[in-house]
């Protein structure tokens, strides 16, 4: 499994902390991913770091501006 998988099966059983590193990792080997970039921003408004969220959310458009998924 990948670390990618291994966080979308941690945020089906609500193990919040576990979704948000796994996101983390995959983010930090391929940082233009930019939908898991989108699922690591969102684990990090579930665990309360909103203020890294804030900051995820402001390098997506920056890095890909035809993204839809962060301009929602």
């Amino acid at each position: 499994m990948t670390h990618t998988q291994f966080g979308d099966l941690y945020q089906s059983v609500n193990q919040l902390d576990e979704v948000s590193k796994h996101y983390e990792t995959v983010v930090n080997v391929r940082p233009l991913f930019i939908d898991i970039r989108t699922k690591f921003a969102e684990s990090l408004i579930d665990v309360g770091d909103l203020g890294q969220a804030k900051i995820e959310f402001e390098i997506i458009p920056e890095s890909r501006p035809a993204f839809a998924g962060v301009r929602l």
